[in-house]
C-alpha cells in the first residue's frame, strides 16, 4: 500500500508527456522493455486520474482490500476442511489443493466424496463468505466509479497500468 501511495504520482505525471514523444523514447533500446507498460497506459489514460485523486484511491486501499483479506484469513486458518476416503483407503483432508488432485481420481466415489467434502466446507461459512463477495463487489464498484468506467466489468478488462508490474530485474 505505501508502494501504491509513493507511486501514485507517476502514471498522472507520465501522461503529460506528448504521447508522440513517449513513443519515441520507445526507441532507445533499454527502454523498449517499457513498450507494453506505456501502450496500456495510453490506452487507459481517460481513466487516470490527477496525482492528488491517485493518491487518495491508493490511500483508500487498505479500507477496500478488507474484505479479501477477511476471505484470505478465512480460507487459509478458520475454515474446517473434511477428510474423506481415498481410493487406497486412507484419510485425505479435502482443500483446495487436494481438492483438484483428487478430481484426477479414475475413482467416482472419491472425485465425488471430495466435491462435497469442499462445498460443504464452503456452506458451513455461506453468509461470510457471502459477505466478502458483498464487499468485493463495493470495492469493484467503488474503483469503476472512481475512475469513470461505464461498469466493473469494463474496468476488470482493461489493462492495469501499476509501474510495479513493469520492474524487471
Amino acid at each position: 500500500m505505501k508502494y501504491d501511495e509513493a507511486g501514485s504520482w507517476f502514471n498522472p505525471e507520465l501522461l503529460q508527456v506528448p504521447e508522440a514523444e513517449l513513443r519515441g523514447w520507445l526507441q532507445e533500446a533499454d527502454l523498449k522493455v517499457y513498450a507494453h507498460y506505456i501502450d496500456d497506459l495510453l490506452r487507459s489514460k481517460s481513466h487516470i486520474l490527477s496525482a492528488r485523486e491517485e493518491e487518495l484511491l491508493a490511500m483508500a486501499g487498505k479500507a477496500t482490500d478488507a474484505s479479501s483479506d477477511a476471505f484470505g484469513l478465512l480460507s487459509n486458518t478458520e475454515l474446517r476442511w473434511r477428510t474423506v476416503k481415498d481410493p487406497e483407503g486412507k484419510d485425505v483432508e479435502i482443500t483446495t489443493s487436494s481438492y483438484s488432485r483428487a478430481l484426477q481420481s479414475r475413482d467416482r466415489r472419491y472425485r465425488r466424496d471430495a466435491f462435497l467434502a469442499l462445498h460443504n466446507s464452503y456452506l458451513d461459512v455461506k453468509n461470510t463468505l457471502a459477505a466478502t463477495l458483498a464487499g468485493t463487489m463495493q470495492k469493484d464498484w467503488y474503483y469503476s466509479k472512481a475512475r469513470n468506467y461505464p461498469t466493473s466489468l469494463h474496468r476488470a478488462s482493461m489493462p492495469r497500468t501499476c509501474p510495479k508490474a513493469y520492474i524487471t530485474t
